[in-house]
């Protein structure tokens, strides 16, 4: 039996009440086999920062690894783009791929890196992430680092060899 994408309309209305309704509308598909909405959900939940819906979508199935569609963001990447430390830690001890790469071949460490998470980018290296990653482009994850806004987070990834 295939499994539809219910149509879009429904997504947006859901959307603009409230996270909480997106939340549950995308865990009841992910309830009757729509792989889609278990994805979705767990990327919304690592974005805002929701631990306690991360380890509930975890421990329905969704994958540590699920990936936005349109961008290939993975939710360890939003949740490293926002300062999520602890989302980043639950999906990690989950399998979460640490070195996995959007469209544009950027990491979750480039996300925490460039937006000056220097606890978090801490946490990556710590785990195994590549310090000397590049994007699509060449860029490596000290490029992306403003030294004059995030000088701790420059000089750990220098600390851990990281070159540009």
């Amino acid at each position: 039996m295939t499994r539809v994408t219910p149509p879009e309309p429904l997504w947006g209305r859901a959307h603009k009440r409230s996270s909480l309704a997106l939340t549950l509308l995308l865990l009841c598909l992910a309830l009757l086999g729509y792989k889609v909405g278990a994805r979705l959900a767990l990327i919304r939940a690592a974005e805002s920062g929701q631990e306690r819906r991360i380890e509930l979508l975890l421990a329905l199935g969704a994958s540590a690894d699920s990936k936005d569609p349109d961008l290939g963001v993975t939710a360890l990447m939003f949740a490293a783009q926002n300062g999520h430390a602890g989302v980043a830690r639950i999906l990690l001890s989950e399998g979460a791929s640490i070195d996995a790469r959007s469209y544009q071949g950027v990491t979750a460490l480039i996300y925490a890196a460039g937006n000056g998470h220097v606890g978090l980018a801490r946490t990556l290296i710590v785990n195994g992430a590549d310090v000397n990653a590049k994007d699509r482009e060449g860029m490596t994850v000290l490029s992306y680092v403003d030294e004059r806004l995030y000088p701790e987070v420059a000089g750990l990834l220098r600390k851990a060899g990281a070159t540009r």
